[in-house]
């Protein structure tokens, strides 16, 4: 028989390695710090206020959010590039990202757009050292070679210029003008440039009517006097000629309000801004192929092995309420082409109310017509019930006659 002080030791002895295989099955401290990862997203301009940037800043984050093996905490920096022009601000401000930043130790590093890609490409070795890049939304631009590097990958778009103005041609046959608006920003000028490659396909074709670089009032003056046979392509209006900084978005706006012809653009997420359509980049579907390529280098993957992955898909798509606006036939638009902001009709809006108060006005009607008919049948068969009963009585008296009628002749008899 044990004493009790043995038993105690065995019982310390049992509850000690209980707890030592309790603490070896928590996560170390180690093993989750490993799996901590920080990214930052460089803007050019405008932040989150620009719908473009809202897509990719919300992209990013939802594939980060659904990544079980990592935890990722995502920062957001808006260079402001167009108040940096020129060498000797470029690098103040690299100087001030540097001290802001000296702290933080980064994973990976995410620019936005051109833009921000050739700043970092010049001056992040001196803000980020040694820190790899997955750039979202460089432009495959004909034969234009993307930026591919041991520490440098990402995803490309693009900008089919030239399929919008097909459309647009399509859609207008008697379009003989195109007014091409534009600011003076880092990406006015870029997409400007662009826009000057595609046009010397179709010079002598379609006239121009340049519109770029104009202040913005003078801006809104000359489209609100455009003749027909004109249509707007818009490419963007960050800065005006008179060095005002506007949102790209908030002046789309406004030169489709003051517009007295259609106005075409060729990016998704300045749908809804007063543009007709045109053959659209995506900028959400770019942005998750940068996540994906993101989680892969954060996982350790080799950026070197990692070719740059080009979205050449620019579905037609369309506003439904600029195309009611400019009376354009949806028939006439391509075979899949999509249309957004259809606005719901009466019909739409009210059709279950409708077809439920319908059907129950039909199953009232049935029921009613079943208890009509079910009364009448009734009725009718009380009436033939008393047919029958006159008739038996009838039947009755004539027997009862017939019966006195034979004893009085048996009596007679």
């Amino acid at each position: 028989m044990r004493s009790p002080l043995t038993a105690g030791i065995l019982a310390r002895i049992a509850f000690a390695c209980l707890l030592a295989v309790c603490i070896c099955m928590l996560p170390s401290r180690d093993g989750h710090a490993a799996n901590s990862k920080k990214v930052l997203i460089l803007f050019p301009e405008e932040g989150w206020s620009a719908p473009a940037y809202q897509t990719v800043y919300n992209a990013i984050k939802s594939a980060f959010d659904e990544d079980d093996k990592m935890q990722i905490t995502l920062f957001g920096e808006s260079l402001d590039l167009y108040l940096f022009t020129g060498e000797d601000r470029e690098r103040a401000l690299a100087e001030f990202l540097r001290e802001k930043y000296t702290r933080e130790r980064f994973d990976l590093l995410i620019p936005v757009a051109p833009s921000s890609l050739n700043f970092m490409l010049r001056y992040r070795d001196s803000i980020f050292p040694g820190i790899p890049m997955v750039y979202c939304g460089g432009v495959a631009h004909r034969n234009q070679r993307l930026e591919h590097k041991s520490d440098v990958t990402g995803t490309a778009i693009t900008l089919d210029m030239a399929g919008t103005i097909e459309l647009a041609r399509m859609l207008q046959p008697d379009l003989k003008r195109i007014a091409v608006v534009a600011g003076t920003g880092l990406v006015d000028r870029y997409m400007l440039s662009l826009f000057q490659d595609v046009f010397k396909d179709y010079e002598g074709k379609l006239e121009l009517i340049d519109l770029a670089g104009l202040p913005l009032d003078n801006l809104l003056e000359r489209v609100s006097r455009l003749p027909a046979s004109t249509v707007i392509l818009y490419l963007a209006l960050q800065r005006d000629g008179a060095g005002r900084i506007f949102s790209s978005s908030a002046t789309l706006k406004l030169v489709s309000q003051k517009a007295r012809v259609p106005l075409f653009n060729f990016i998704d997420t300045a749908l809804g801004y007063g543009s007709v359509g045109g053959r659209m980049t995506q900028i959400y579907a770019m942005s998750r192929k940068a996540a994906e390529i993101a989680l892969r280098v954060l996982s350790g993957e080799s950026i070197a092995s990692i070719e740059p992955t080009v979205i050449r898909d620019n579905p037609a798509m369309f506003d439904w309420r600029e195309l009611k606006r400019w009376g354009i036939d949806e028939n006439a638009l391509p075979s899949g082409s999509i249309i957004r902001f259809r606005e719901a009709s009466l019909w739409d809006v009210y059709r279950w109310w409708v077809i439920g108060t319908f059907s129950f006005i039909c199953l009232q009607t049935l029921l009613i017509s079943l208890l009509v008919n079910n009364l009448i049948k009734r009725k009718r068969a009380e009436q033939e019930a008393s047919r029958m009963r006159g008739e038996l009585v009838h039947v009755a008296r004539v027997s009862t006659v017939g019966q006195i009628g034979h004893n009085l002749a048996h009596e007679i008899n």
